[in-house]
């Protein structure tokens, strides 16, 4: 791809255990990983959709940025809450306790949510990135491919999931879904 040729990003394929999928890795080399199965089942163009995908996660450092979210969610409230309780006392009667605990645990999952659709953005982007350098149609076709793959679930996703829907991404880059087009 001559887009990357003066990246120093290995593009490596590989037999991925379970299912079928392709990853990008940032450490002091960077790597795309292309499961097999996607490498046979997509053409050049759908191919060079998800590379170029996974090059604006290496390139934006995306890996760091979710690994940050995903542990301020995690981590980042309940040392709040420590650092807090630490500085004022807990409440004595059970209604107060109670009230405390619920308003914790709506914070926290608010917290969760909250990264999950940070990282659900990032596809996003990512995806926007990489219709950059393939048509609406190969972009469609790609994810078609992934789907029946089974990369990818069609379905709705839940608020905890870390991709959007199918939908979801190409509605974001103008691309009508199949069960819309039917209509």
């Amino acid at each position: 791809m001559p887009e990357l040729k003066d990246k120093d990003i290995k593009i490596i394929s590989a037999d991925v255990p379970l299912k079928a999928n392709l990853f990008a890795l940032k450490k002091r080399k960077s790597a795309i990983i292309i499961d097999n199965r996607i490498l046979n089942q997509l053409s050049d163009k759908e191919l060079r959709f998800f590379i170029m995908h996974e090059y604006s996660h290496i390139r934006d450092n995306d890996p760091l940025k979710i690994q940050i979210a995903s542990l301020c969610a995690i981590a980042l409230v309940p040392l709040i809450v420590s650092i807090l309780l630490d500085i004022f006392s807990l409440p004595n009667n059970a209604i107060a306790i109670i009230t405390f605990v619920v308003l914790f645990v709506i914070v926290y999952l608010s917290g969760l949510a909250g990264a999950f659709k940070y990282k659900r953005h990032i596809e996003l982007k990512c995806d926007t990135y990489g219709s950059k350098y393939v048509g609406k149609e190969d972009i469609n076709n790609a994810f078609q491919q992934l789907v029946k793959l089974e990369v990818i679930n069609h379905k709705k996703r839940g608020a905890l999931s870390s991709h959007p829907s199918l939908n979801e991404r190409l509605r974001n880059l103008d691309i009508a879904p199949e069960d819309e087009r039917k209509n």
